[in-house]
């Protein structure tokens, strides 16, 4: 904020596609079958207090609960969004985004806009998982963005201005069988430059091959 408290935030949806229902079912109301679940995380750390928030919340696909579109862009669980902002905002700019998220006291309404180019992960935005065929995802990043808006600990509003992390990845086929864990830090440097470190671990504990 103005006085230099700082704060961290997460805001994350996830989307994983299900099976279609069987042939033999019935077939469900119109505007309630689906084929895809929405998750998502919404965290905040107040530094100074030393407290973290954390929330999830999962909805199906249907009925306007959670969704995601490609134009205008928007993604939610709920009334936690992700979406493009129009353009009277203060730093809007193209791929300018307003992130909005509520729970139990703790909120954030903030408008990030990108200061550098994205990032294609990998190879040219390919990021393999493991030596094995098809284990890869599509990965992109905006490693600076330009961050302004408001957070809300406890009923108190701060206003805040600072930088974020933007990553965007999904596939179909992820990890191989024998993973066992998922390691990733993301630093911003003072000055100017940023760094990716991640791994996937295996279950003897090794790090697998051609990753990040």
């Amino acid at each position: 904020d103005a006085r230099g408290r700082p704060f961290g935030y997460q805001l994350t949806v996830f989307r994983r596609a299900i099976a279609p229902p069987a042939p033999a079912r019935a077939t469900p109301v119109a505007g309630f079958g689906f084929t895809q679940v929405y998750f998502a995380h919404f965290a905040l750390s107040d530094i100074r207090t030393g407290k973290h928030y954390a929330f999830e919340r999962f909805s199906r696909g249907a009925g306007g609960l959670a969704g995601a579109q490609a134009s205008p862009f928007k993604a939610w669980v709920e009334d936690w969004t992700i979406a493009q902002t129009p353009s009277s905002r203060p730093i809007d700019a193209a791929g300018a985004v307003q992130l909005a998220a509520a729970q139990d006291g703790i909120a954030l309404d903030l408008l990030v806009a990108p200061e550098k180019p994205l990032v294609l992960q990998g190879d040219r935005g390919l990021s393999p998982k493991s030596s094995a065929p098809g284990n890869a995802s599509y990965y992109y990043s905006f490693t600076r963005l330009q961050t302004q808006g408001s957070i809300t600990v406890d009923g108190q509003i701060f206003e805040v201005n600072g930088a974020s992390w933007m990553d965007h990845e999904w596939s179909t086929s992820l990890l191989d069988t024998d993973a066992a864990g998922w390691d990733w830090l993301a630093l911003q440097l003072d000055d100017d430059r940023e760094l990716l470190i991640a791994q996937v671990r295996n279950k003897s504990g090794k790090p697998e091959d051609n990753f990040l």
